[in-house]
């Protein structure tokens, strides 16, 4: 996802997490947008984004919003 694409996330919002750390990848929804923009080590710029899993136990995963479609 583009910093522009990630800009306009709103909660509720549906996003496609990539698989991780073993786990698989889901869709899930977002609860908030971080307000600062970050920069990856090789310079590109994204956005924390909270994303709530579609699981039974709900809990919250925090993204770089590079990693999201």
């Amino acid at each position: 996802m583009t910093l522009q694409q990630a800009q306009k996330l709103q909660p509720g919002q549906r996003v496609t997490c990539p698989p991780d750390r073993g786990g698989e990848g889901y869709d899930g929804k977002v609860v908030s947008v971080g307000p600062e923009t970050c920069k990856t080590w090789n310079g590109i710029d994204f956005l924390w984004v909270v994303v709530e899993t579609p699981y039974q136990d709900r809990h919250k995963t925090v993204w770089p919003s590079t990693r999201l479609s």
